[in-house]
């Protein structure tokens, strides 16, 4: 495969993890937060949207490895040890991300408890059904951390990449500090989170995130590896150099 076809199967993989990981992520963020029995009235009631968003979570989360793999290739020329993290950092959230779908399957079969479980209460079955949400939400706050890392070392090659411009690769790194505020943010404190200055903050760093994903994502699927005409570029991790010609 070419480097422009590498590059373009990249932004392809990138774009995909949007619509999918979204609507799994909104699908149990926009239940009733405080009241369980409404949040199990509204799953009961939408099962087969709760059902495709676990489809849509496992496929985000696998598409995420072949994503980061397809990175690897086409950036690790540009810095191995940099490339290698970046690899490490999304195979970690991974198996969180996908502990949190097994959850929404422990939902699932809670709610089949009246024939399957008849010794539970219907009190007992929204009880568990509560925790593995919330069990859910702190599965993807860890994976926050990793969401966040990773996004530095690859904001790091784009911007040695050569091929993608310098600002796309600082906002990939100043937005790793959004996906890392989900995480830190609320462990301050509820005032803490709440403020006006820190809501503020929350906001200027995922509208980073989104800028920096973006804008990569585009980039990628137009330009694939099209570059300026460059001069001869060093790989600082193995001491090769790398002849970068224009597409």
């Amino acid at each position: 495969m070419t480097r422009n076809a590498t590059a373009r199967l990249a932004g392809l993989l990138y774009f995909l993890t949007v619509p999918a990981g979204t609507f799994a992520l909104l699908n149990v963020l926009t239940l009733p937060q405080d009241d369980i029995g409404a949040a199990v009235a509204a799953i009961e009631a939408n099962r087969r949207q709760f059902e495709l968003a676990i489809l849509a979570g496992a496929f985000t989360f696998v598409d995420y490895i072949v994503l980061v793999l397809v990175c690897h290739r086409l950036l690790a020329p540009f810095g191995k040890f940099a490339a290698n993290l970046m690899v490490l950092l999304v195979m970690a959230s991974v198996p969180l991300s996908l502990m949190a779908m097994a959850r929404r399957l422990d939902v699932l079969s809670l709610l089949d408890a009246g024939s399957a479980l008849p010794a539970l209460s219907a009190e007992q079955v929204q009880f568990q059904i509560g925790l593995a949400l919330q069990s859910d939400h702190n599965l993807f706050t860890l994976s926050a951390i990793f969401w966040g890392l990773w996004l530095v070392p690859l904001g790091w090659l784009a911007i040695r990449s050569g091929f993608i411009p310098r600002l796309i690769g600082l906002l990939l790194i100043g937005g790793g500090f959004g996906y890392l505020s989900v995480f830190v943010f609320p462990l301050l404190g509820a005032g803490f989170a709440e403020s006006a200055f820190v809501a503020g903050l929350s906001s200027v760093l995922m509208v980073l995130t989104l800028a920096g994903e973006f804008s990569f994502i585009v980039w990628l699927l137009v330009m694939g590896d099209k570059r300026w005409p460059w001069s001869s570029r060093q790989d600082g991790e193995a001491g090769e150099v790398q002849a970068v010609r224009a597409a």
